[in-house]
């Protein structure tokens, strides 16, 4: 039973259009960065050293650059919802599932030999969180659409009742001036 709801929940986040990414290759990661109510696309290109557990809810990839003669290395999961595009560059012939000697190199050294791949067909699903963003964007524009008219609704509920009592106290006004022409006229 606990397998089953387990299964249904890694459905719901399981993305199903992954490139195939392989140790050696050169890739551009495209990643949605939020800061504050801004939002932009923050790209990182390196090779891939490492690829965890693919084809599952926990993939992970790990790429490295050189960037002004230091390494640096960054790790995503692929199913995160931040991860908007995955370019392969090129691909490499490599004979290992974990390039680590690849940090203690350092310029032609660093160099891979290059294999010749199909760069349209394995691209075909580099862009797998567009649609994603798509919806996202769909969904966020009916959120502000729903408070919206929340809004407008409260703003005439809001005239409204303010006219309503605008007229109340108008009502009450008159008999008063009533009351006062008649007790002038009196006297």
């Amino acid at each position: 039973m606990s397998d089953q709801i387990l299964e249904q929940v890694v459905s719901k986040h399981l993305r199903h259009r992954v490139p195939d990414l392989r140790t050696g290759d050169s890739v551009r990661v495209h990643q949605k960065i939020t800061e504050g109510e801004k939002s932009r696309i923050q790209v990182f290109e390196g090779v891939v050293i490492k690829v965890t557990k693919p084809n599952t809810m926990m993939a992970r990839v790990t790429v490295r650059k050189l960037s002004g003669g230091i390494g640096v290395e960054k790790s995503w999961l692929l199913n995160s919802p931040s991860l908007v595009k995955i370019e392969i560059l090129r691909r490499s012939k490599v004979r290992r599932k974990f390039i680590s000697y690849m940090r203690e190199l350092r310029g032609k050294a660093t160099r891979l030999k290059e294999i010749k791949f199909d760069k349209a067909e394995l691209n075909r699903y580099a862009d797998f969180g567009q649609a994603e963003l798509d919806e996202i964007a769909i969904k966020e524009a009916e959120k502000l659409a729903k408070a919206e008219a929340k809004r407008a609704e409260a703003d005439a509920k809001k005239a409204e009742a303010e006219a309503t009592q605008a007229k109340a106290e108008a009502d009450q006004a008159k008999p008063e001036a009533s009351k006062d022409e008649t007790k002038s006229s009196e006297a």
